[in-house]
This record gives structure tokens, sequence and C-alpha cells, in this order.
């Protein structure tokens, strides 16, 4: 029961501008997801229908589930202080 990972481009260019290490770190905890979309604490976004915030050290991760087509977006991957910023 594997769930395709799909990033958006802001999510994208978030990573490009972390170090190796952070990059990495990161990209390990997104992977687990594709087997496990709901890991242990993991917290769902008030007032959003199917958004997710996993912690990575100081970053978050926020994606969104869509069980049907079997798929996980990462939308936004920051420093902790400003993620939640519209």
């Amino acid at each position: 029961m594997t769930f395709r990972i799909e990033y958006s481009s802001r999510a994208q260019r978030s990573l490009g501008s972390f170090s190796q290490i952070i990059r990495r770190r990161v990209l390990e905890k997104i992977s687990e997801l594709a087997e496990n979309p709901f890991p242990r604490g993991v917290v769902k976004i008030h007032g959003e229908d199917n958004t997710y915030r996993l912690r990575v050290g100081d970053y978050r991760v926020l994606y969104e589930v869509y069980p049907q087509q079997r798929a996980i977006l990462i939308v936004k991957i920051e420093h902790r202080s400003t993620v939640y910023d519209h």
C-alpha cells in the first residue's frame, strides 16, 4: 500500500535552499510517508480538509493526502517560525 509522493514548486525550491544535511533528513522523513501517510506525531492542520504537518527538527513539512489517487502532495517545507505564515 504505497503512496506516490509529489512536490509543489514551492516545496522543491525550499529543498534546494537547504544544506545537504537538512535536505537528507527531510527527504528521509518524506520517503517514510509513502508507506504510512499518518505516522506518529503527525498533526492535522485545523481548517483544512486533508492537510497535515510533519515535524523534522526545526522544520515543518505541510502535505496533503489523497487516498483515492494514492498520492501525497508536499505543499510546503519551511522553518517552524515561518511555515504557517500566509
